[in-house]
C-alpha cells in the first residue's frame, strides 16, 4: 500500500515553507480526526490553501 500526497506550489497562498506546513498540518488533522478506525485503502482527500483553493490531493492506494 502507498500513501501519495501532491501539493502544487506557486499560487499566492502557497509560496513559503509556512504555507506548506499549514497544508500538511491540515492533512494530518484530517487523518487523525476523521479516518480513525476506517480502512486506509481508498481513503483520499483534497488539500486547500488559506484562500480555500485546492492545491493538492492525498490518497492511500495499492494492495495492503
Amino acid at each position: 500500500m502507498k500513501f501519495k500526497l501532491v501539493i502544487e506550489l506557486g499560487n499566492d497562498a502557497m509560496l513559503t515553507h509556512h504555507d506548506i506546513r499549514v497544508a500538511l498540518i491540515g492533512v494530518t488533522n484530517r487523518l487523525r480526526h476523521t479516518l480513525d478506525g476506517l480502512p486506509l485503502k481508498g481513503q483520499e482527500g483534497v488539500i486547500q490553501d488559506d484562500n480555500g483553493q485546492t492545491v493538492g490531493r492525498w490518497e492511500f492506494t495499492g494492495k495492503r
